[in-house]
C-alpha cells in the first residue's frame, strides 16, 4: 500500500465516524452514537471534535499544499485541541464549561448519565491529537519528536478504551464510547503516517530488520494479550478456575506466547541475516560485475558519493583525465584538480556549471563545452550527469559519463568541409537539385538548390511555393506530364522532359530526373530530383532531324548510289541513285544481302571481311575509299568506287556506303595511261635529242674557242688591236653559248627529274651555299643572315638548286655594294608560311616582275651583270613541282626579295 495515502484514509474514516455519531444524535439511532448499544455514547461535542480532527488530518495529508490550505488545516486542528483543553480544564478544576449543551442540548439532557458527556479520555485525546497536528508541519527535530510522543500517547489512551470495552469494565474507559476510542486510534495512526520517513512510521514501514521485526511482532503484542485476557475472564466466568488459577494460567500463557514470539523473532532475524548476507554477497558480485562492465566501457564514468567525494572512476575516465580519483577533492575543486577549462579558452571551468554538481542537486545535465588540458594534449569532452537516488528518494550517488570528442569534432569539421564542398558543387553544378515532401499523391517543396536562379531566373523563395511548378509548366505539356507522374509511385523513379517558363518569359526544355524515397514501412516519404536544362540538346535534336531530312533529300537527289545495311549485311536503305545504278527498285532489294549487288568473285571475300569486322573491329574497307566491281540487275558488271562508313544504329553496328560508277573515269584513265606512255617516249626522244644537241654543239664550240685561243697565242704579233678584239669577242660568245647549253640541259632535267620528298633543313643548305659563295670572292664584305631551324618537306637536290640560284643572284646583284647584306628566313604571307631570300642590291622595276621567271628573260644587260636568264625559270619549275609558288618584290637600287612556298 502507498503509505502516502494512509493519513488521507485515516482522516476520511475519522470524519465518517464523527458525522455518523452526529447523525445518530439527530436521528436518535443508537448504534450510530455507540458501536455497543446500551453502553456509553459519543458526545456530540466529541463527534464535532473528531470531524475537526479528520478534516485537519485530510488537509495535512496533501503534499505540497498551499499556505492557505495549511492555515485551514491548522485552524481545524486548533479548534479540536481547544475543545479538548476547555473540557479537560473543567474536569481538573471542577466546573462545567457547558460544552455538552452546545449541540443537541435537549437530547443530551434527556439521556441518562453524568452532567458532562465528553469523557475525560476523549477531552485528553482531542488535545493530544490536535496539538500533534499543529506540530507536524514544523521541520525541527524537537517538533517531530513531540508529534511522535503526542500521537503515541493518544493511541495508548484510545487503546485502553477499546480494551476496556472489550473486557466490559467501566473502570478503564469511563464514559468514552467504543466508537470514540476507535476513531482516536485511527486519528493517531494517521498523524504518525503524515511523515512516513520519520519516527514510528519509518520504523514500521522501513525495510530494515527492525522494521520487519516490528511489523511481525506488533500485531501479536496487541492481539495476543487481549485475546488471552478475554479467554481468562471467560473461563473464570464459566467456573473453570478461580481468580488465582486464572491469573496463573494467564501468566503461563503470556510466557509461552512471548517465548514462541521470541523464538520466531530470533529465527526470522537469522533468516533475515542470512538473506542480508546473501544479498550483500550478490550486491558485491553485482557491483564487481558492474565495475568490470564500467572498466570495459569506452565511455568514461566518474562517480561522487552522497557527500560529494570522488567514489569511482573507470579506466576510460582515468585515461581521459590523466589521473585517477582524488578522494579528498570537493565538487568545487574538481576543475582545478583535473585542469578543466571552458572549451576554446583559458578560463577554468566554473564549478557551479559542472554537470556532476547539478547531479548532486538532483538534476540531470549535459554539456559539451569542457576541455581537459593535459600536458600532452587538450581533450574536448561531452559530459552527461544524473543523480542516483536511494529508496527514500535522496541522492545517493552522482554519476557523470563523458567521452573524448576529438574524433567527433574532426569528423564534424570534415563534415562541415564536405558540406561546404557539396554546397560549392551544388552552386557550381548546372543542374538544379530539389526535394519534395510527399503528401498523399501530391508534393510539397522542401528545398531547392540556388542554381534555380542561374537556370530559370527565379529566387529560391519563389520556387518553394507549392503552386509554382505547375503554374510555370508549359500549357501544352501539362496534361502529358501530370498523366506520367503516378508512375513515380509504382516505379520509384521517373524521367520527364517538358518546357518550363523562364523568368524572362521564354520557355526552356528541362529534363527532370526524380527518385522516390520510402520509409521503413514502404510508405513514400520524399522525392529527390534534378533538373537539367536540355534546351540546347533539344535544338541539337531538331537540327539533327533537319539534317536527317536534308540527308534524305540529298540522298534522293544524289547521282551517286547511297546504300545502308544492318549488322547482318542486309540492305536497309537504297536511294534513287542506287536504283539507277543497279537497275533494282528499292523494294526489290530491301532486306536482301549486299552480295546481290556484287559479282560472284567478290562475295566470299565480302562475307569473310564482314564477319572479321564484326568480331574484331579490324577494318580493311571501312573508313576508306576502294575500287570494287558492281553487278547490275541485268547481270552486267561495272567498276565503282566505294566509300564505306560504320555507325551505331542502337546497340548494333550499321553501315552506309556511297558508290560511284567509275566506268567513264576508268576509260579516261586508260586514255591518260596511253598519253603518259606516249609522253614518256617523247621525253626519251627529247633526252636523246638534248644529249645529241649538247654533244654535237659542244664539239664545234670547243673548236672555235680553242682555235681562237691559238690565234691569240701564236699570231698575237701579226694581229692588230681590232683583230685581237674580234677574237676575244668570238671566244666570249662561244663560252656564253656553252653556259647556255648547260643551263638548258639543267632546266630540262629539273622538269623531268623524279621528286624524292624527305625532311630538308633549308637553313643548313643556305649556310652551305653561302659558304661556297664567300669562297669565290673572299675580298667582298657581305653580311649573310640565315634564320636557323627552317625545315620543309621536299627534294633536297632540287631545293639546293633553288637556293643556289636565289642566293647566287643576291650575291651577284649586290656586287657593286661596298657593304652588302643578304638574308634567308621565313615569313607569313597570305596565311601561308613562305621562305624568302632578301638582298640590298640593284633591285628591279616591279613593272617587269612578271618577266623575271621566263626563260632567257633578263632585266639587266650582260655588261652590268652576267647571266643567261635561265636560273629563275629553273627556280619556278622546281617550286611548282613541289606544289608551291614563287614571286618577287623589289625596287630599283633598293634591293629585292624572292618568296617561295612549298
Amino acid at each position: 500500500m502507498n503509505t502516502a495515502r494512509i493519513p488521507r484514509v485515516a482522516g476520511a474514516a475519522v470524519i465518517l465516524i464523527g458525522l455518523g455519531a452526529l447523525a445518530g444524535w439527530q436521528l436518535d439511532v443508537a448504534w450510530l452514537k455507540s458501536f455497543a448499544p446500551g453502553q456509553a455514547t459519543m458526545s456530540p461535542v466529541a463527534a464535532l471534535g473528531l470531524v475537526l480532527l479528520g478534516i485537519a488530518l485530510w488537509l495535512s495529508s496533501e503534499g505540497g499544499a498551499s499556505r492557505a490550505v495549511a492555515w485551514v488545516a491548522d485552524a481545524f486542528a486548533a479548534a479540536a485541541a481547544l475543545l479538548g483543553l476547555v473540557r479537560l480544564s473543567g474536569y481538573l478544576l471542577g466546573f462545567d464549561p457547558g460544552l455538552d449543551h452546545l449541540l443537541f442540548a435537549r437530547q443530551v439532557d434527556a439521556a441518562a448519565g453524568p452532567p458532562s458527556r465528553v469523557a475525560f479520555q476523549s477531552a485528553l485525546n482531542l488535545l493530544l491529537v490536535g496539538a500533534a497536528l499543529l506540530l507536524q508541519r514544523r521541520n525541527t527535530r524537537r517538533a517531530q519528536v513531540g508529534v511522535q510522543l503526542l500521537a503515541v500517547a493518544a493511541a495508548v489512551v484510545a487503546l485502553v478504551g477499546v480494551t476496556a470495552h472489550a473486557y466490559g469494565t467501566r473502570l478503564l474507559y469511563g464514559t468514552m464510547s467504543l466508537n470514540t476510542a476507535v476513531a482516536f486510534l485511527i486519528a493517531a495512526a494517521g498523524v504518525l503516517w503524515c511523515r512516513p520517513d520519520r519516527g514510528f512510521a519509518a520504523l514500521v514501514a522501513g525495510p530494515t530488520p527492525g522494521g520487519v521485526l516490528t511489523r511481525r511482532l506488533l500485531p501479536a503484542i496487541i492481539v495476543v494479550p487481549l485475546l488471552l485476557g478475554w479467554l481468562r475472564l471467560a473461563g473464570q466466568g464459566a467456573g473453570l478456575y478461580d481468580t488465582a488459577g486464572g491469573t496463573a494460567l494467564f501468566a503461563s500463557s503470556i510466557v509461552a506466547v512471548l517465548a514462541a514470539l521470541a523464538w520466531w523473532s530470533a529465527h526470522s532475524l537469522d533468516e533475515a541475516e542470512a538473506q542480508r548476507a546473501a544479498a550483500e554477497q550478490a550486491l558485491r558480485g553485482s557491483e564487481h560485475r558492474l565495475f568490470q562492465i564500467l572498466e570495459a566501457m569506452p565511455i568514461a564514468v566518474f562517480v561522487l558519493d552522497a557527500a560529494g567525494r570522488p567514489y569511482y572512476a573507470n579506466q576510460a575516465s582515468r585515461e581521459i583525465l590523466g589521473k585517477g580519483i582524488a578522494p579528498d577533492a570537493t565538487p568545487e575543486q574538481l576543475p582545478e584538480v583535473y585542469q578543466a577549462f571552458v572549451a576554446g579558452t583559458s578560463d577554468p571551468y566554473p564549478p557551479e556549471r559542472q554537470p556532476i554538481v547539478s547531479a548532486m542537486k538532483g538534476q540531470g545535465a549535459h554539456v559539451a563545452d569542457i576541455e581537459i588540458h593535459r600536458p600532452d594534449r587538450i581533450v574536448p569532452l561531452e559530459v552527461w550527469a544524473a543523480p542516483v537516488r536511494d529508496p527514500g528518494g535522496q541522492v545517493a550517488l552522482a554519476v557523470a559519463a563523458f567521452s573524448d570528442i576529438t574524433e567527433r569534432q574532426r569528423a564534424q569539421q570534415t563534415l562541415r568541409a564536405t558540406q561546404a564542398r557539396l554546397q560549392q558543387v551544388l552552386a557550381s553544378s548546372t543542374a538544379v537539385i530539389y526535394g519534395n515532401l510527399v503528401r498523399g499523391k501530391s508534393f510539397s517543396p522542401s528545398w531547392v538548390s540556388e542554381n534555380i536562379t542561374a537556370m530559370m531566373g527565379y529566387d529560391v523563395q519563389a520556387a518553394m511555393d507549392p503552386g509554382w511548378w505547375l503554374a510555370h509548366l508549359h500549357p501544352e505539356d501539362q496534361a502529358r506530364v501530370l498523366a506520367e507522374v503516378p508512375a513515380l509511385f509504382t516505379q520509384d523513379r521517373l524521367t520527364l522532359e517538358y518546357r518550363f517558363r523562364h523568368a524572362d518569359g521564354t520557355y526552356r526544355w528541362v529534363r527532370d530526373e526524380a527518385r522516390l524515397v520510402r520509409d521503413a514501412s514502404g510508405a513514400p516519404v520524399e522525392v529527390f530530383g534534378a533538373w537539367v536544362d536540355v534546351t540546347e540538346h533539344q535544338r541539337a535534336q531538331e537540327a539533327l532531324r533537319a539534317s536527317e531530312e536534308r540527308f534524305r533529300t540529298l540522298a534522293a537527289t544524289a547521282n551517286d548510289a547511297i546504300i545502308s545495311a544492318d549488322a547482318h549485311g542486309d540492305i536497309t536503305y537504297f536511294n534513287p541513285g542506287a536504283e539507277r545504278m543497279f537497275g533494282y527498285a528499292a523494294a526489290e532489294v530491301s532486306g536482301k544481302p549486299l552480295t546481290v549487288l556484287m559479282p560472284e568473285g567478290f562475295r566470299d571475300a565480302h562475307r569473310a571481311g564482314f564477319a572479321r569486322y564484326l568480331a574484331t573491329g579490324e577494318a580493311h574497307v571501312v573508313g576508306k575509299t576502294v575500287e570494287l566491281a558492281g553487278r547490275r540487275k541485268d547481270g552486267t558488271e561495272f567498276p565503282l568506287d566505294l566509300s564505306l562508313a560504320s555507325w551505331k544504329g542502337g546497340p548494333e553496328v550499321a553501315f552506309t556506303g556511297i558508290l560511284r560508277d567509275i566506268t567513264e573515269r576508268k576509260r579516261a584513265e586508260d586514255t591518260q595511261r596511253r598519253y603518259a606512255a606516249q609522253l614518256e617516249a617523247a621525253n626519251a626522244e627529247l633526252d636523246a635529242f638534248a644529249y645529241a644537241v649538247s654533244h654535237d654543239l659542244r664539239a664545234p664550240l670547243r673548236a672555235i674557242d680553242g682555235f681562237g685561243q691559238a690565234l691569240l697565242e701564236d699570231y698575237d704579233a701579226r694581229l692588230d688591236d681590232a683583230g685581237r678584239g674580234y677574237l676575244q669577242r668570238v671566244r666570249a660568245a662561244t663560252q656564253r653559248m656553252g653556259v647556255l647549253i648547260d643551263d638548258l640541259l639543267r632546266l630540262s632535267r629539273v622538269t623531268r627529274a623524279e621528286l624524292n620528298r624527305v625532311p630538308v633543313d633549308l637553313s643548313a643548305l643556305a649556310e652551305s651555299v653561302a659558304a661556297e659563295l664567300k669562297r669565290t670572292a673572299p675580298e667582298r664584305v657581305v653580311e649573310v643572315v640565315i634564320t636557323p631551324g627552317v625545315t620543309v618537306e621536299g627534294d633536297p637536290r632540287l631545293l639546293r638548286v633553288v637556293l643556289e640560284n636565289l642566293l647566287g643572284n643576291a650575291w651577284k646583284y649586290t656586287g657593286k655594294n661596298p657593304r652588302a647584306r643578304i638574308e634567308f628566313g621565313v615569313d607569313q604571307r597570305d596565311g601561308q608560311r613562305a621562305c624568302f631570300v632578301r638582298d640590298d642590291g640593284a633591285g628591279f622595276d616591279m613593272t617587269y616582275a612578271k618577266k623575271l621567271f621566263g626563260a632567257f628573260q633578263r632585266l639587266h644587260s650582260t655588261v652590268e651583270f652576267e647571266g643567261t636568264g635561265v636560273g629563275l625559270a629553273t627556280v619556278q619549275r622546281i617550286v611548282h613541282r613541289h606544289g608551291g609558288r614563287v614571286w618577287a618584290e623589289g625596287a630599283v637600287d633598293r634591293g629585292a626579295t624572292f618568296y617561295f612556298t612549298l
